[in-house]
């Protein structure tokens, strides 16, 4: 079962990038498909097409 996302002191929700692990505000996140949040479009990238990363 999956853990809530820790709660940021300013009240934002935070969620972890599946790719590199970092904690990201939600609002502020890159959201692809299925609801995963990145940091950035590189992690998003990886998560999409893992074969094409090197």
């Amino acid at each position: 079962m999956a853990m809530p996302a820790p709660a940021a002191p300013s009240g934002r929700e935070l969620a972890k990038d599946p790719i590199c692990g970092m904690v990201v505000d939600k609002a502020a996140a890159l959201k692809s498909g299925r609801t995963y949040y990145f940091c950035s479009v590189g992690c998003q990238r990886t998560l999409e097409s893992p074969e094409t990363e090197s």
